[in-house]
């Protein structure tokens, strides 16, 4: 993962990156905090949590496209 990472890097902006990894980390936090829910058995806000970690990652890739809107 982190070999492709520096190769995309290469080829982008550096805001542009920095914005999807920014994304990316998030994505990766509200992943953690949805497996300690659902460990809890809080079902409801691991389920929240989850869905955030996947519309963050989505937004990171959309970074690295035209499709990225700032608005969401």
């Amino acid at each position: 993962m982190r070999t492709c990472i520096k190769r995309v890097k290469e080829f982008m902006d550096n805001a542009i990156f920095d914005l999807s990894i920014y994304r990316y980390k998030k994505a990766e936090e509200k992943l953690a905090s949805a497996s300690m829910l659902l460990i809890d058995k809080l079902y409801s806000s691991s389920l929240n949590c989850s869905y955030y970690a996947m519309f963050h990652a989505v937004r990171s890739i959309f970074a690295l496209s035209s499709l990225s809107s700032p608005n969401v």
